[in-house]
């Protein structure tokens, strides 16, 4: 789900390769699949624009833009959960 959330805003379209970019180190192969999935799921819309070399633009639905406080609160919690377990982790061996 990283990809509907690299940094995209809905309403605006995106190439593979802005799409690539933004994710850093994912695979052309990988990204292909994942984007054909959220297709599928009806997260992005893909539209294919023909002219002398075809583009392919993708963009988010609005159904995508509903997870915006899922992942704001997943965010936050894993936020929390990395600051408890430095917590624990350093009061387990801290040294007298």
């Amino acid at each position: 789900m990283e990809i509907a959330y690299s940094g995209c805003n809905i309403g605006k379209k995106y190439s593979f390769w802005d799409i690539q970019r933004a994710l850093n180190k994912i695979a052309p192969k990988v990204l292909s699949h994942e984007l054909k999935e959220l297709e599928l799921h009806g997260f992005i819309t893909r539209t294919v624009f023909d002219s002398i070399s075809v583009v392919i633009k993708y963009k988010l639905t609005d159904y995508s833009d509903s997870l915006g406080p899922v992942i704001a609160a997943l965010s936050d919690w894993g936020i929390k959960h990395r600051e408890r377990i430095i917590v624990i982790t350093y009061s387990t061996f801290a040294v007298y």
